[in-house]
């Protein structure tokens, strides 16, 4: 009976901690309750308390790159020139998009501004298929 009032007790403190913390999860919740108030518990009985009374924050998946089966383990590796481009964004002091050959490493174009905009990558393709190809793309 003495562990069920105690556990009672404890799990009134996590309520009021969520309240006051809604996105701690229970390992927050229980260093809070172990060096902050001193009180002598274990991580897993937190966990425990925390998922019978449904106070565990979810889990954010959507976060996480994923990659497909066989074809899509790795990136494509090109094996000429003009074959496969790439445009990455960098923030260093200012913003910038470079759009580069994967295959030569060369740098097509870059736009640089304050902001990063559709308009920005769309300028930066822009220039590097304009300098590339200035009479356009004939087909075979």
């Amino acid at each position: 009976m003495k562990t069920i009032e105690e556990n009672r007790l404890l799990s009134e403190r996590i309520r009021e901690l969520k309240q006051e913390h809604p996105f701690w999860g229970y390992r927050r919740i229980w260093a809070c309750l172990k060096y902050i108030e001193g009180l002598g518990v274990n991580k897993k009985r937190i966990y425990r308390i925390m998922k019978e009374t449904r106070l565990l924050v979810a889990k954010d998946t959507r976060l996480k790159a994923k990659r497909g089966k066989f074809p899509y383990k790795s990136k494509p590796k090109p094996i000429k020139p003009h074959q496969i481009w790439g445009i990455d964004m960098t923030k260093v002091l200012i913003q910038g998009v470079v759009a580069l050959d994967w295959f030569t490493k060369k740098i097509m174009s870059c736009s640089l501004s304050s902001t990063s905009k559709t308009s920005n990558w769309l300028n930066a393709l822009d220039s590097s298929l304009n300098s590339q190809f200035p009479q356009g793309i004939k087909d075979v």
